[in-house]
């Protein structure tokens, strides 16, 4: 019979360790991540060519706004050419400061919305658990 709990605390113990090592992998590759892209990103500032904006239109093939000093370039890219299309003086952009400074992304706009979403839902359940405390209260 001992030996039946002991063997059951140690199969717990596994599992809680597994899953100890399987978050600090997560936030190991997180934080690593993080620090190649600042990493990259800083390389990157000072250089006279950015990459403000791209629209796939087809497969392997896109059109991208590019920063060159103080000219953009409308650029056609595929996987064999690279064509300019023309040339846009940088009064006619609509670009949003987010992302001039490459701090926004398509993603971070994802994370927000799932946080929301989590926000409200976590808001919810715990007026629930509320209401349900307070219905077994008044029937006790």
């Amino acid at each position: 019979m001992a030996f039946c709990l002991l063997a059951g605390w140690r199969d717990v113990a596994d599992l809680l360790s597994a899953l100890v090592i399987f978050v600090l992998v997560l936030f190991v590759a997180f934080y690593v991540t993080r620090f190649v892209g600042i990493y990259e990103k800083g390389k990157q500032q000072g250089k006279n060519v950015t990459v403000l904006e791209t629209c796939r239109i087809g497969t392997g093939r896109y059109i991208q706004l590019v920063q060159v000093a103080e000219r953009v370039l409308v650029l056609a890219v595929s996987r064999d050419r690279v064509v300019m299309l023309s040339e846009i003086p940088v009064s006619e952009l609509n670009l949003k400061e987010e992302d001039r400074s490459g701090v926004a992304s398509p993603f971070q706009g994802i994370l927000e919305k799932a946080r929301k979403k989590l926000s409200t839902a976590s808001l919810a359940a715990k007026e629930s658990g509320k209401t349900d405390n307070r219905e077994d209260s008044e029937k006790g």
